[in-house]
């Protein structure tokens, strides 16, 4: 899929977490090394998107501190329990490069369907491009 026009331009933050009582900023200040680190590391990628699970209480505060754009609110999560252990397992982890298992056939491997809470969708532009909003890149920065 080609998102910003170019495949593989945007990749996932997919967890960010710290300790209780951690000291302020700890979070924002992480974001910003991370995309720092990223930028150089990986100069191909042009954006960054996380999401805030709304389930757990939190709503990005922290990603609006680091200068991310918000993007609205996700779709609830489709996922699996499995009913010998009760673990929760998100339906991407049934799929491989090459085959996608159906939702019939990971219910026939003991799990069950769940639904799990909408998230508050994130993104962070690591290009100036990635950063306009469409209609700058129409007509131009103001």
């Amino acid at each position: 899929m080609a998102i910003l026009g170019k495949p593989n331009a945007v990749v996932e933050l997919a967890r960010l977490w710290a300790p209780e009582g951690h000291r302020p900023n700890l979070l924002t200040e992480a974001l910003s090394a991370a995309i720092a680190s990223l930028r150089k590391a990986m100069p191909g990628y042009e954006a960054v998107v996380s999401y805030a699970d709304s389930a757990s209480g939190h709503h990005g505060g922290v990603y609006r501190a680091a200068s991310w754009t918000p993007l609205g609110i996700s779709h609830d999560q489709r996922s699996f329990r499995d009913v010998r252990t009760g673990r929760i397992v998100a339906r991407r982890s049934f799929h491989n490069g090459k085959t996608s298992l159906r939702d019939d056939e990971i219910i026939a491997l003991g799990y069950e369907k769940t639904k799990g809470n909408a998230k508050h969708r994130y993104a962070r532009g690591l290009t100036r491009s990635a950063r306009l909003l469409p209609s700058q890149k129409q007509n131009g920065p103001p």
